[in-house]
């Protein structure tokens, strides 16, 4: 379960809030898989988003997203076997073949579809 944002940064009141919304979010879902792990990235100011190649429109600058060490890929096979989780909470999870080493989580808006599995642009043809 993840407890807390860390205290890096000062988090203007609209981050606060999202991240306060959302990290409830999150935890129900790690409940319900009974999993327990590590948080690589959450909140990030744009100025690091920017500097690590992060998306300029990533949720992760707005509170909204996290990305959890998932090195074995185990996460990633739960979340695929359990996508109902995504929709009953409101969570888009990123294309595991985007996210190697990674589980990110976002209540990010989006068109409707199921599962909410969504790929970055990178990954999109265009």
């Amino acid at each position: 379960m993840i407890h807390s944002l860390k205290r890096a940064f000062i988090l203007d009141h609209k981050v606060k809030e999202n991240a306060e919304l959302f990290l409830p979010l999150v935890n129900a879902v790690l409940s319900e898989l009974q999993w327990h792990g590590q948080v690589r990235s959450g909140y990030r100011p744009k100025v690091v988003n920017k500097k690590i190649g992060g998306s300029p429109n990533s949720y992760h600058i707005y509170g909204r997203a996290i990305d959890i060490v998932d090195n074995d890929g185990r996460l990633k096979a739960l979340m695929l076997k359990n996508t109902d989780l995504l929709k009953k909470y409101n969570l888009w999870m990123e294309h595991q073949d985007a996210t190697k080493t990674w589980l990110h989580l976002d209540n990010g808006v989006r068109r409707e579809r199921e599962p909410r599995i969504f790929k970055p642009e990178s990954m999109v043809a265009k």
